[in-house]
């Protein structure tokens, strides 16, 4: 016979062992793993479509230094009608990892991918320098 203390331990021991079972099956379940990452993405997308109207949006911040934000081309932005690579961003450590058009998303666009008005661009880079392309497009108003 166990005493409590013992039985304690055990139940504790079965506890943990069906908590890792249960990791390792999601982890190699690839129905499991797809609805999570789908449930992931509807949370982040929820986050980022609250502010529709607004320029910009801060998704994540990183740092002190870095994050990640939501930024919106207007029609007489210094950055529409021009490619990634005009427009110089990863000179002033802008990253654009996705450019969402509405019925178009492109992820990681190339260099040649040229920004249109109403596009909406999630970048990562360096807070100063996001705010600055902000800024700019806020003074040819």
């Amino acid at each position: 016979m166990l005493n409590d203390e013992q039985q304690n331990l055990l139940s504790i021991l079965i506890i943990l062992s069906v908590v890792l079972v249960f990791i390792i099956i999601v982890t190699k379940n690839k129905y499991i793993l797809d609805r999570f990452e789908r449930l992931a993405e509807k949370i982040l997308s929820k986050s980022i479509s609250k502010n529709k109207g607004s320029r910009i949006d801060r998704i994540l911040n990183l740092n002190s230094n870095f994050s990640i934000y939501e930024v919106v081309v207007d029609n007489d932005s210094p950055m529409c009608k021009k490619t990634l690579r005009e427009n110089r961003l990863r000179d002033n450590f802008i990253q654009v990892l996705k450019i969402d058009r509405g019925s178009e998303i492109i992820d990681f666009p190339t260099a040649d991918t040229i920004i249109l008005h109403g596009d909406r661009l999630i970048v990562y880079g360096k807070i100063k320098s996001i705010s600055k392309l902000v800024m700019k497009q806020e003074e040819k108003k």
